[in-house]
């Protein structure tokens, strides 16, 4: 039998063509196939706790591979243990399969734009966090969030745009109007964001974060009464940027991590406590800094000095470079110093406060605590003119008006009683004005600076708290003799 050429040319093309398509349909296969949850390459350095949520997770993903879901779950567990690039990559292989929800797609975009942040992708994470509100305009967190990464890299003005746009339908979400107040301040529109922050406090009077930004708008408006009131009222007050989907991850955390933040949330309003929970922590992980920074805090807290130098050296053999501990040293040295009874203990003391303290400023020098912990140390020293120089660079942004108060002293100390005025005035707005001492200083440093009916209705305020102090009543003769012709007050007033 002869083969018909044409038919055998037919058959050759054919089978060419089933070929080619079987391997394109493997080739399709082999690339959509899904990656094996991708795990820490060292498990060992993780709480025993935090593997067991690792290994459930990936466990889920193993048993779903092309479940967007499952590797959110596991993405998730990673981003709330601080593991960015782990959780990123479940995040995106999550994305990739095909088809996800549209609200399950809306999540995953938005907590990549939160990972992105925080390993420092601000681009990707603006891409990512634009995607999420595309798909699910309607939760409004992601426009704030948006506005708040674009305030980061810098866009001022488009960050405005996006909160002014979200702002209408957020009009009592206090994240997205502490947002776009920062965004006027930090496009120099200090008038706009103290209009907006005006009309928000009419409705929400004790948010005391609105309050601080008011402030912030009218020192830079040149209304520096009005600032103090309001900085006064917000003092402490720290922006709060949660929202339900970012709260899924804090849900996430279990094991060490979740045992030292709520150890260490209890170190103001229960120190004993705290102090129990971390010595547990350090006997776990007796390499970690972090538990023996807050230690070392607890048991100065405590009134166990000792114990806090001794943890907080400690620290510092594990961390020497972290400017944090050199900061808590300083503090827990100094106050050793003031009560030591001897003499030569006290100086030695306050010398190892002034070397720590001047570390803590050169590794933070933008910190206005560390320069006020220097401040107070030089005091200590008799190193008056320095002191006063590093409380000035700490009233720059004064966390705790008693820095405005040493500050004054130190200033009346020295005679530069012009100068001593405006930090005392300040002190005095932010804490009411009924500090007798402080009203004291101002008097004397207002008189001699040449304000003397201020001086005057200074002085009075003092003695209707204090009648009995002969430094009030001798302040006011001194004032009277000035009047007359004779020498006005000279000294500092104030107790030292």
């Amino acid at each position: 039998m002869v083969s018909h050429p044409l038919s055998r040319a037919s058959l050759i093309r054919g089978l060419a063509f089933s070929l080619a398509l079987i391997l394109l349909i493997a080739a399709c296969s082999e690339k959509q196939a899904p990656l094996p949850p991708p795990l820490p390459a060292d498990m060992s350095t993780f709480d025993t706790e935090i593997v067991a949520e690792i290994r459930l997770a990936a466990a889920e993903v193993e048993r779903a591979p092309n479940d967007a879901e499952k590797w959110l779950g596991l993405g998730l567990v990673y981003h709330a243990h601080d593991q960015f690039d782990l959780a990123r990559e479940c995040y995106r292989q999550g994305l990739s399969l095909q088809p996800p929800a549209r609200l399950l797609s809306a999540r995953t975009h938005y907590f990549l734009a939160l990972a992105e942040q925080r390993s420092g992708s601000l681009e990707a994470a603006i891409r990512s966090a634009r995607r999420a509100i595309e798909l699910d305009p309607s939760y409004l967190p992601s426009s704030w969030r948006l506005g708040l990464m674009l305030l980061e890299d810098g866009n001022s003005a488009e960050a405005i745009e996006v909160l002014e746009e979200v702002l209408p339908r957020a009009s009592d979400e206090a994240a997205a109007h502490h947002a776009l107040a920062r965004a006027y301040l930090q496009a120099g529109e200090p008038a706009r964001a103290a209009s907006l922050l005006e009309t928000w406090l009419k409705r929400h009077a004790n948010d005391r974060h609105a309050r601080f930004l008011l402030g912030t708008s009218f020192r830079r408006l040149g209304r520096p009464l009005d600032a103090e009131r309001e900085l006064a009222l917000g003092a402490g007050a720290r922006p709060e940027w949660s929202d339900p989907w970012s709260d899924e991850i804090l849900s996430r955390r279990a094991g060490f991590s979740s045992r030292l933040a709520a150890a260490t949330d209890l170190l103001e309003a229960d120190p004993q406590q705290a102090v129990m929970r971390l010595e547990k922590l350090q006997l776990d992980r007796p390499d970690n800094a972090t538990v023996a920074i807050n230690l070392g805090i607890g048991y100065r807290r405590t009134g166990r000095l000792e114990d806090s130098v001794s943890t907080l050296r400690e620290a510092l053999r594990i961390e020497p470079g972290r400017g944090l501990i050199h900061f808590h040293l300083a503090v827990s040295l100094s106050e050793l110093a003031r009560r030591s009874e001897s003499r030569e203990t006290g100086g030695d003391l306050t010398a190892q406060a002034l070397e720590h303290a001047t570390r803590a400023v050169q590794l933070q020098p933008t910190s206005s605590r560390s320069h006020a912990m220097l401040g107070e140390v030089l005091a200590r020293a008799g190193q008056t003119e320095e002191a006063a120089a590093s409380y000035s660079r700490a009233v720059i942004d004064p966390q705790d008006p008693a820095w405005l108060h040493r500050l004054g002293g130190l200033l009346c100390q020295l005679g530069r009683w012009a100068e001593a005025v405006q930090p005392l005035e300040q002190y005095l707005i932010r804490t009411g004005g009924g500090d007798t001492d402080a009203l004291l200083q101002l008097g004397v440093a207002q008189a001699n600076s040449g304000q003397t009916e201020a001086a005057r209705r200074s002085l009075q305020r003092a003695l209707a708290g204090r009648p009995d102090d002969d430094r009030i009543h001798r302040a006011l003769a001194q004032l009277d003799g000035s009047r007359r012709g004779g020498a006005g007050p000279r000294e500092s007033g104030g107790r030292h």
